[in-house]
């Protein structure tokens, strides 16, 4: 490097050189990144998930898989046929329409590259999504009674960290809405006690607060006083929670986002309970607080969404008032 201009003067010392000279041609690269791979990495941990197992499906129809499927030969017939392909077995339009979704921006991924002719993604990307709706399975309104039945389950585990781990984990769940990716990215120097104030970060790598109650603020102290009393080097911006080995000894690594998954799906078997997920403390969270008469744009503000509809998308008792209307008809 040239120590005046601070520029690099040759190919041995420009780090790059190698790279740029192993992707000059991709496709005689071992490195290359194919579209859906590169698509997929633009995307949430949730989302990657949701959209490979639409890009697996996609694959399948052509006895392929996601890996050698040629998504840069994808041209507006072939994309027709995939979406005909879908309905006829059934799924909704709106799912479709989310295929739809996936297949365009692996389109759009592959014009990027290059790969594929700006005309021909232009005739994919004009396809419109297909038209219909079904009443969703909206999720499940989880009650006092059902998270009192959780908390128990979790005080009476033998596994005694395990237990006030996923005790926290609960209660933060539903005392504060948050998404699965939000909960296990919270870090230790982003809760205020004195305020009772979180602050985490959404979707689109957007930063908000979340005020807490004085049960959450215990719930938390009381993991945190077991990380405390671990002989583990935990730093102030150290992840909140974290692995737990049948043994009862804490590890010092972010637990992940099917481990919270995975923790309620070992409650459902015990406890026998409505089937539900971590996604439905949220949508509770959001129901109760509309019908406690809060206002739309402040339980937006809460949960992180960009819109107030997107909020009321989440809300369990929707005809709540329909019934009352209806219910409430004297003749």
């Amino acid at each position: 490097m040239d120590s005046s201009t601070g520029l690099i003067d040759s190919q041995t010392e420009d780090i790059f050189f190698d790279k740029r000279k192993m992707l000059s041609d991709a496709n005689h690269s071992t490195f290359y990144i194919g579209p859906a791979e590169s698509y997929m990495r633009t995307l949430s941990d949730l989302s990657q998930s949701t959209v490979r197992s639409y890009l697996r499906n996609i694959a399948r129809i052509f006895d392929k898989n996601i890996e050698d499927f040629p998504w840069h030969q994808l041209d507006q017939d072939v994309v027709i046929y995939i979406l005909d392909n879908l309905t006829k077995t059934g799924l909704a339009p709106g799912t479709v329409g989310s295929y739809l979704s996936a297949i365009k921006g692996v389109c759009l991924s592959a014009l990027n590259k290059k790969t594929m002719s700006p005309e021909r993604h232009h005739l994919i990307n004009i396809i419109k999504k297909p038209k219909g709706s079904r009443i969703k399975k909206e999720g499940t309104l989880l009650s006092a009674e059902n998270i009192k039945d959780l908390i128990k389950s979790c005080d009476q585990d033998l596994n005694k960290t395990k237990g006030v781990r996923d005790k926290a984990i609960i209660i933060i769940l539903r005392g504060c809405g948050l998404r699965r990716t939000e909960l296990i990215n919270i870090r230790i120097n982003r809760i205020n006690f004195t305020e009772k104030k979180l602050t985490v970060v959404g979707k689109s790598n957007k930063e908000r607060e979340i005020w807490f109650s004085d049960r959450v603020k215990e719930a938390i102290s009381d993991w945190l006083g077991l990380i405390n009393k671990a002989s583990l080097q935990i730093s102030d911006d150290n992840f909140l929670f974290l692995r737990a080995h049948k043994s009862g000894k804490i590890i010092n690594q972010r637990i992940c986002s099917q481990t919270i998954f995975d923790i309620f799906q070992a409650k459902q078997k015990l406890m026998m309970v409505k089937k539900f997920g971590p996604h439905d403390f949220r949508r509770t969270y959001i129901t109760e607080l509309i019908n406690d008469g809060n206002a739309i744009e402040d339980i937006q503000g809460l949960v992180g969404h960009s819109s107030p509809e997107t909020t009321r998308v989440y809300d369990l008792n929707k005809k709540r008032n329909l019934k009352k209307i209806g219910q409430d008809i004297v003749f």
